[in-house]
């Protein structure tokens, strides 16, 4: 739940730049743990909901760059994706 909160917190329409910044207080969670991711991907989905217009197109770049700094798993990533995919199906 730490990831969520944290993400409500500290990021915003500037997510991108926030994500290196912040880096380190997300890998205390995050790192090896992926319940944790998973509460960040959903951390993520409400800033991208509050800040739609400037972040919703900027989705893919987001995921890459919380890949890129080890805070998501591949795995993690395409499961929420597969998630995703199948609640728009219904």
């Amino acid at each position: 739940m730490g990831p969520l909160i944290l993400t409500e917190l500290l990021l915003d329409h500037n997510i991108r730049q926030q994500i290196p910044t912040y880096k380190r207080h997300f890998l205390r969670f995050c790192h090896n743990d992926k319940k944790a991711q998973r509460y960040l991907l959903g951390g993520v989905e409400c800033v991208v909901k509050l800040h739609q217009t400037q972040l919703l197109p900027r989705v893919p770049v987001i995921l890459k760059d919380l890949y890129d700094n080890d805070l998501l798993d591949e795995d993690v990533i395409l499961a929420w994706a597969e998630k995703v995919k199948n609640t728009r199906k219904d």
